[in-house]
């Protein structure tokens, strides 16, 4: 069961490795600075994780400006879960890898946090139900958009993973009132296939994910209904 975690956490990774030149220091002598409130723009992927809190079983994320209602019945994976899941992921993707391409994945993986994942059983097993992912990724070059990022993701995921299959190509939805960029796929597990969905949406200059994995399709409603809780602030 191990890979198919790891599985669920390829999508925090991106093969390409992006730089903006370093702004140049203005002559003269410099105005008082004031200090501003931080935002998702200036904040670090950390302090974007950080700001993230639970009211009950109602995720929000003060930087990233969104909120997600968590089912009274489901259980949260601990943050050492998480982070050994990207952890697995990248080591997957990087295998027989250049140098260069390793570098940039290491990069995005730095650039990543997983905010939460929550499980529709209180004993947190993974594998049995479902699993519902959420988490961010920074990048340096603000003009991308969510569809660039899905494409760089999906094409690496089907690299990374021979046995996996697109189930449905790029295609939008609305998810909180804004516009979501989306693409399912599958993978060998269980009895079966495992089902994700991927939803990214650019929010405040970083890419936002939620992610759907679906063990048993009996639970793919329940998984379909928490996407449906998710608001954005104005």
């Amino acid at each position: 069961m191990k890979s198919l975690v790891s599985f669920a956490h390829v999508m925090f990774l991106t093969c390409l490795l992006f730089s903006t030149a370093d702004a140049q220091p203005g002559k003269g002598k410099a105005a008082p600075r004031v200090k501003k409130a931080p935002t998702a723009e200036t904040s670090t992927p950390q302090q974007i994780a950080e700001s993230g809190s639970y009211d009950g079983k109602i995720y929000q994320n003060d930087l990233m400006g969104f909120s997600v209602q968590i089912p009274a019945a489901w259980g949260l994976l601990g943050d050492d879960v998480n982070k050994a899941g990207l952890e697995r992921g990248r080591k997957i993707v990087v295998e027989g890898e250049s140098k260069i391409k390793e570098q940039a994945l290491n990069k995005s993986v730095a650039n990543t946090r997983v905010l939460f994942q929550a499980v529709p059983d209180q004993s947190g097993l993974v594998g049995t139900s479902g699993l519902f992912s959420v988490g961010i990724e920074k990048l340096p070059v603000g003009a991308l958009s969510a569809t660039w990022y899905s494409d760089q993701n999906k094409a690496l995921l089907l690299k990374s993973f021979p046995d996996s299959k697109l189930e449905r190509d790029t295609y939008t939805s609305k998810i909180g009132g804004l516009t979501s960029t989306n693409f399912d796929v599958s993978v060998p597990g269980g009895q079966g296939r495992v089902k994700q969905t991927y939803t990214i949406v650019k929010r405040r200059g970083v890419m936002l994910f939620f992610i759907t994995t679906v063990y048993d399709d009996s639970y793919a409603s329940y998984l379909a209904e928490v996407l449906e809780t998710v608001k954005f602030d104005k």
